[in-house]
């Protein structure tokens, strides 16, 4: 009794109340079962033996083909049956020369009226007939082992509803968080990136893939892949029509399936879905339209649960507005950056200085960014940047920007705006340090720039590379009030301003790029 309420192991706790059976009346074997109503069978649970002998256990008993066990549980009292009995039912009778038993006594489980279960006791050498005070222990031992399933039971069902609500909760806050990221975020690989990194924390993978469709092609490729090598990113590829993520678009409906390779609509080519072990497809559907599959993948050895599919549509969902977002944003910028190039042209047009500055400046700062091992993504995108650096000269009067000779006091200081200009007109189309490092490309390292005073780290690294490059297309451009330095001379001004105008190591890095260019033209 003690056993039975002191540990919720169901497993501990039969064991010990099928040894405790045999002892308490001298039987030769035990075994437990436990009824699964609604698969109408006994499970065996437990088994214990006196005499140690092998034993192999039976696993599983179909109620259906055993009307005497069937009528020991709805009746709900023991029933003792020997081999030598003329009432033998001929099913029981050949069970037990099956087994080679001699005897059994069968006790129900019975929890408030209800079978549950069902212990026996077995002699395999002896005939045995229970006196009826050993037959109420033995009921009683059973009505016992009925309590420890019964609260075992329970417990296993309340992990489960605990397990399940903690579940809920987390995919709960996970999509609370997801949804506001992707709110603030543009960039389509940040998308994918957050997605991989919040769907996993609910519905654990090996790889997240985003497979979209290349409306030229009507291919799929793959746009994201969490944990695989660039060259499988670039060169997947999937026709519409073959493959489970083709079928998956098709028809617009998920689909779990825990043997890809055996899957009749997997094309068998190496690098294709057939690699995985398990697979969830999500479709990611944008306003009714399809246009790609979410993937989840599992390799060798792992399968998915049916209640995983659930999460990963909820997920799908909010990965497809925000991709389709992150498109939207993109196509918006490409106009508005069409549209500053033309207002750049029209700058162009007002002062022949700007005529070709702005460009050099843009190749100069990505030679200058390469040098520095700056990546590849960002340097296309400063590149971007700078290219439009002086475009709030288009708010400066024609009068200041083409007076031939310096500038007075008042307009220096309308001059010394356009950075500021500048970095606002381009702030919808950037992250922050690019915009900061259009706004202060006209800092100096020694704190006597403009439009803010920064010096030395303070100024952002764009913006100190942009000074150089800046500078030196300055100094090497003829005007009519400034005549044009030569390429010695702007390499010894650059040299000299090292650690006042330029931060030391982009004018060292710049000289370098200089040097290549230089060596260039001289081989030309």
């Amino acid at each position: 009794c003690s056993a039975t309420t002191s540990t919720i192991s169901l497993d501990e706790v039969l064991a010990i109340v099928a040894e405790s059976s045999c002892w308490a009346v001298g039987a030769q074997e035990c075994v437990i079962w436990e009824y699964r109503e609604d698969e109408r069978v006994l499970a065996e649970r437990s088994y214990f033996s006196t005499a140690q002998t092998a034993y192999t256990p039976v696993g599983r008993v179909q109620l259906d083909e055993s009307p005497v066990l069937r009528a020991i549980l709805d009746g709900g009292v023991a029933v003792e049956e020997t081999i030598s009995s003329a009432t033998l039912h001929p099913l029981s009778r050949a069970v037990m020369d099956e087994w080679h038993e001699k005897s059994r006594l069968s006790a129900p489980l019975m929890f408030e009226g209800r079978a549950i279960g069902m212990m026996v006791l077995i002699e395999t050498e002896i005939e045995r007939h229970y006196r009826p005070d050993e037959i109420v222990l033995v009921q009683a031992l059973a009505d016992q082992a009925a309590v420890a399933v019964e609260n075992a039971r329970h417990h296993e069902q309340l992990e489960r509803a605990t397990a399940q609500l903690e579940s809920q909760l987390e995919l709960r806050r996970v999509l609370l968080e997801l949804s506001g990221s992707l709110i603030a975020a543009h960039d389509p690989h940040d998308v994918f990136a957050l997605i991989a990194t919040l769907v996993k924390r609910v519905v654990d993978n090996d790889c997240l893939e985003i497979r979209l469709i290349d409306t030229e092609t009507e291919q799929l490729y793959c746009a994201y892949a969490s944990d695989a090598v660039p060259e499988y990113v670039e060169s997947w590829r999937a026709s519409l029509d073959v493959g489970v993520s083709g079928w998956v678009v098709r028809h617009n409906e998920a689909q779990l399936v825990n043997d890809m390779p055996a899957d009749s609509r997997v094309a068998v080519v190496p690098g294709t879905e057939a690699e995985s072990q398990a697979s969830i497809l999500v479709p990611l559907n944008a306003g009714g339209v399809v246009i790609g599959v979410l993937v989840l993948d599992r390799l060798e050895g792992r399968t998915f649960a049916e209640h995983e599919l659930e999460p990963a549509r909820l997920f799908a969902n909010l990965a497809a507005v925000a991709i389709q977002n992150a498109r939207q944003y993109e196509d918006v910028k490409r106009v508005h950056t069409s549209n500053l190039r033309t207002l750049c042209a029209a700058l162009n047009a007002k002062d022949h200085y700007t005529l070709g500055h702005t460009a050099r400046v843009a190749a100069y700062l990505v030679l200058l960014c390469r040098e520095l091992g700056w990546p590849d993504e960002a340097v296309h995108t400063i590149g971007e940047a700078a290219y439009l650096h002086d475009i709030g000269k288009i708010a400066i009067s024609d009068r200041i920007l083409t007076k031939v000779g310096k500038l007075n006091d008042r307009e220096w200081q309308l001059m010394r705006r356009h950075p500021v200009l500048s970095a606002e007109i381009v702030r919808p189309l950037y992250d922050d340090d690019v915009v900061a490092g259009v706004r202060h490309h006209h800092e100096r390292y020694d704190g006597r720039g403009y439009p803010d005073g920064l010096a030395g780290e303070d100024i952002p690294p764009i913006a100190r590379a942009m000074c150089v490059v800046d500078s030196y297309d300055a100094m090497s451009f003829e005007r009519p009030y400034h005549r044009g330095l030569s390429y010695t001379q702007c390499r010894a001004e650059i040299e000299r301003c090292k650690g006042s105008q330029f931060d030391p190591v982009m004018a060292d890095a710049f000289l370098r790029v200089l040097e290549r260019l230089a060596a260039t033209r001289a081989r030309a």
